[in-house]
């Protein structure tokens, strides 16, 4: 759901309020410079979106809604500041060669015919560990145990630098009993092959190749920027 515009007097109302338990009528209008009947339409306002209540003395506080969505909030720019896409990523051997790993071809845009890790979104209070037995079953059909061995961040950029992805993966170890796989998915198709067939790929994801590196290198961390040229976004 788009969430409502907000004009400067909204936004001067919201940042009175997010540093205050609680204003009165003309502590919250005199920032502004308005007259009373103009400032109502505002402060009337930002109740109907749910953000601000009256109390039973007449002093006006955030809702609940309404501290969230002040934390949020970009008071220069009157926007809900972006934030870093969590997502997890899944590594995957298979249990009767461990020179191969599990690598998935994507078959949807973006990145469409990118060759890399299973991966898949983290859903809001979700553990880790669920979001990969969830993403792994649904993908591949394969069950396992999972272990976070690691975290890697990566901002891709366009050929002009403008940012067009800024995600933070959980890295999961999951470990398989075992190795047929499922790719009656749509989104993707699935197969075993070893690292080095895996880089021989014309397309690969950068942050398979980083996450891959990392664990390579024993470190839990890594951050690391990629860039894309239109056509391949």
């Amino acid at each position: 759901m788009k969430r409502p515009e907000l004009h400067r007097v909204e936004i001067l109302i919201l940042r009175t309020l997010r540093r205050n338990i609680s204003a009165r009528f003309n502590e919250l209008m005199k920032p502004t410079g308005l007259q009373s009947d103009a400032f109502k339409f505002y402060i009337h306002r930002l109740r109907e979106l749910g953000y601000v209540e009256k109390d039973d003395s007449g002093d006006y506080t955030l809702t609940t809604k309404g501290k969230e969505f002040a934390n949020n909030l970009d008071e220069e720019t009157a926007m809900i500041q972006k934030q870093p896409k969590l997502s997890m990523i899944i590594t995957v051997t298979k249990p009767d060669d461990a020179s191969q790993l599990l690598f998935q071809r994507r078959l949807r845009h973006p990145y469409y015919n990118f060759y890399g890790a299973i991966s898949g979104p983290i859903k809001w209070g979700e553990e880790i560990e669920a979001a990969a037995a969830r993403e792994l079953t649904k993908q591949t059909g394969l069950t396992a145990t999972y272990k976070v061995v690691g975290f890697y961040r990566q901002k891709d950029r366009d050929e002009t630098g403008i940012i067009l992805e800024d995600k933070l993966f959980a890295v999961v170890e999951a470990t398989v009993e075992q190795s047929d796989l499922s790719n009656t998915w749509s989104g993707g198709h699935n197969e075993w092959m070893t690292i080095e067939a895996y880089r021989g790929q014309e397309k690969r994801f950068l942050s398979t190749d980083g996450i891959l590196q990392m664990l390579a290198a024993n470190h839990t961390y890594a951050s690391e920027e990629a860039s894309y040229a239109q056509d391949e976004y």
